[in-house]
């Protein structure tokens, strides 16, 4: 069985934006739009946009519409010096080489299955 028409919208347009097909600062198409192309009422309509609003992917301005936010969130957390020391001493770096490394370092975080998460790290050493 299908789920509400309201959640297939709301996830067909983060598929767009996902992908590309609605970059960030752009405007979503309008609720006359989407309820042309789904068939649907414009509470439908209203109910996807805030769904979309809830999981954070467009901001709505009052008399200019909804536009797709930035994919980009910024900010710094600290991190301990027992875990960069780690990483220094992992790989045999001084403290001077570690922090030229980490310059260009790629970070993410990843979820293990138990719940867990884990920093991933990329370090070019050239």
């Amino acid at each position: 069985m299908e789920g509400p028409k309201y959640l297939k919208i709301a996830d067909d347009l983060a598929e767009e934006i996902r992908t590309g097909a609605l970059g960030p600062g752009e405007l979503v198409p309008s609720e006359t739009a989407l309820m042309e192309r789904y068939g649907v009422s414009s509470g439908t309509v209203r109910r996807a946009m805030a769904e979309l609003r809830t999981r954070g992917t467009i901001e709505t301005r009052h008399g200019a519409g909804s536009f797709v936010r930035s994919a980009l969130l910024e900010g710094s957390v600290p991190l301990s010096p027992d875990l960069l020391n780690q990483l220094r001493e992992k790989h045999g770096l001084t403290r001077e080489g570690f922090k030229r490394a980490m310059q260009s370092a790629e970070l993410s975080i990843t979820e293990a299955d138990s719940g867990e998460y884990a920093l991933t790290y990329r370090i070019p050493l050239s």
